[in-house]
């Protein structure tokens, strides 16, 4: 995992409220190579949490940081120094 932030906004709907964390996967133990966004649903009590993975329309790379920026979008950088924007659907 590389970094994480919490969606905030009615733009993202049902997600609003939710953790999002990116990962950097290698390829070892198992690991997906590439990138993958995971969004959780983190229970009242913090004890438990529901994953929901996003699909995603671009090149494998692997994420290294991530932000909700004022407009409201989710901006993520790669180790390849590329920053895509995330927008809701």
């Amino acid at each position: 995992m590389s970094s994480g932030a919490f969606l905030s906004g009615k733009q993202w709907k049902g997600w609003d409220g939710k953790m999002v964390v990116a990962y950097m996967g290698i390829g070892i133990h198992g690991t997906p190579v590439g990138n993958r966004l995971d969004v959780l649903d983190i229970s009242t009590d913090g004890l438990s949490a529901k994953r929901s993975t996003v699909s995603l329309p671009m090149p494998a790379g692997r994420f290294r940081s991530m932000v909700q920026a004022p407009d409201g979008n989710l901006y993520v950088a790669t180790d390849e120094g590329e920053i895509y924007r995330m927008t809701p659907n």
